[in-house]
């Protein structure tokens, strides 16, 4: 019988997609609240920003605990994680704006 386990181990190759695809997010995210901002009043204020600056706070701190806990983790699950959660943050402060 053989055995199922599957080991995963990333090679080299995809240590810089990491990063590039979280700053591709990131860049996502702020430049969708800057816009939304300036759709609403035409400024950009500290309360346009509040959102996206906690989710970034959030993503540099399962970056952190990821690449201490596991090393090996998949590179591209983190960052589809980030972007659709940030996306939804500014279409929550889109949509209902009072809440966040």
């Amino acid at each position: 019988m053989r055995n199922l386990s599957v080991f995963l181990h990333f090679s080299d190759e995809n240590d810089h997609s990491e990063p590039i695809l979280l700053s591709v997010a990131a860049l996502f995210v702020f430049s969708n609240a800057v816009a939304l901002g300036l759709a609403r009043d035409g400024r950009i204020d500290g309360s346009t920003l509040l959102g996206p600056l906690f989710w970034l706070i959030a993503q540099a701190t399962a970056v952190f605990l990821l690449q201490k806990y596991a090393p090996n983790h998949d590179p591209y699950l983190l960052p589809i994680i980030g972007l659709l959660t940030g996306w939804g943050i500014v279409l929550q402060d889109r949509l209902a704006p009072d809440f966040l």
